[in-house]
């Protein structure tokens, strides 16, 4: 599947068990970032998950049940603080699996974006990973999530013009890493022939070119609008 111009565009779908969203990358002050996830000490609770039945949810706010869903789960983590912003879920044959976007900070990092994985059993909740975006709350990395700022915005539709995979993406969360440019990782949904699917975009914008997509992973294909 060819990309726009020399950057190229990889598709990952699909994903083995909770990973979702495996474009957290990790880059050190330069553009077209390598993807390289930062694990947060609170994963030492990995726990092995089944194979996927249903499809995962569209990325939405949380409800009241889903913000309780995450409270038990990270209610013994107190090295970090995370605020859950946003969520999907995906129901399996023996439990579901929560995948909530969160803003992170601790007393010796700056607040940073973080994904967080949980498993629910009945009235079991589990951590399954927990990953930072880039490298947690150290100076030149990714910052935390916001509301896409009209100029991530701009950046965003300049890079899709030419994505004809593509029938439209919301973004809901940015995370944004200054380089020589900005790198911007986009959290939020996609639609590709009339299903709406969670996904991550980066987008790196140069200073004096154009906006170009660097990585799209979608999660499995979603639901039927």
């Amino acid at each position: 599947m060819a990309m726009p111009r020399a950057a190229g565009r990889l598709w990952a779908y699909g994903v083995a068990a909770a990973l979702f969203l495996v474009c957290a990358a990790a880059v050190s002050a330069r553009p077209a970032p390598d993807m390289e996830p930062t694990v947060n000490a609170a994963a030492e609770q990995t726990i092995s998950i089944p194979a996927f039945e249903e499809p995962w949810r569209h990325v939405a706010p949380l409800s009241d049940m889903t913000a309780k869903i995450f409270a038990q789960g990270l209610s013994e983590v107190a090295d970090v603080q995370y605020e859950p912003l946003l969520v999907t879920r995906r129901i399996m044959e023996n439990g579901t699996c929560y995948l909530f976007a969160c803003n992170a900070a601790s007393r010796d990092a700056h607040p940073y974006a973080a994904l967080v994985y949980l498993y629910q059993t009945g009235s079991d909740v589990r951590i399954a990973d927990i990953r930072a975006i880039g490298h947690a709350g150290m100076v030149g990395s990714y910052r935390a999530f916001e509301t896409p700022t009209p100029e991530a915005h701009a950046s965003l539709q300049a890079a899709l013009s030419d994505a004809a995979e593509i029938d439209s993406f919301t973004p809901l969360l940015t995370a944004i890493q200054i380089v020589a440019g900005r790198n911007y990782f986009f959290v939020g949904n996609v639609t590709r022939d009339s299903r709406v699917s969670p996904a991550c975009i980066t987008v790196y914008q140069p200073l004096h070119d154009a906006a170009r997509i660097t990585e799209v992973n979608v999660l499995s294909l979603g639901n039927q609008r």
